[in-house]
């Protein structure tokens, strides 16, 4: 969880854009979003449904942002380990139920890679190690 400061820079009806700008501490350096952007400033759309405690914010405000990035080693298995798995079981399945067949042996390990595929893009969503969130967490006005 990483804490930046920040501008309000425009106030939608369902977002609010706050401008970033990149300090050199420790915490902006672990993160790596500032090298892979240049160093520029930048501007974040944070969707209000997640901040409805902001009621009186406004053009100009200096914001605190909250930004919850996902677990890396968590995110990596899920997206390479789970289909590999997948697609070594199903086609292992597939060789031991259909022995005569060799092609067999292909198609069931692509369809556990498509099934792998399927349940990552499911637990993306229900995974809380996984979801990138970002929202005002405090108005420094």
């Amino acid at each position: 969880m990483k804490h930046e400061q920040g501008i309000v820079t425009k106030i939608d009806s369902d977002s609010i854009f706050v401008k970033l700008t990149p300090n050199n501490s420790d915490e902006c350096a672990s993160c790596g979003c500032c090298q892979a952007l240049g160093n520029n400033e930048h501007i974040l759309k944070i969707d209000r449904d997640e901040n409805s405690n902001l009621i009186n914010i406004k053009q100009g405000s200096k914001v605190t942002v909250e930004i919850n990035l996902p677990n890396k080693a968590v995110a990596g298995f899920l997206l390479f380990g789970i289909p590999l798995i997948n697609m070594i079981i199903f086609g292992i399945a597939s060789a031991v139920c259909f022995p005569e067949k060799n092609t067999l042996f292909v198609v069931g390990g692509g369809l556990g890679l498509v099934a792998g595929v399927l349940e990552v893009s499911i637990l993306n969503k229900v995974v809380p190690a996984l979801k990138k969130g970002i929202k005002v967490v405090e108005v420094n006005d």
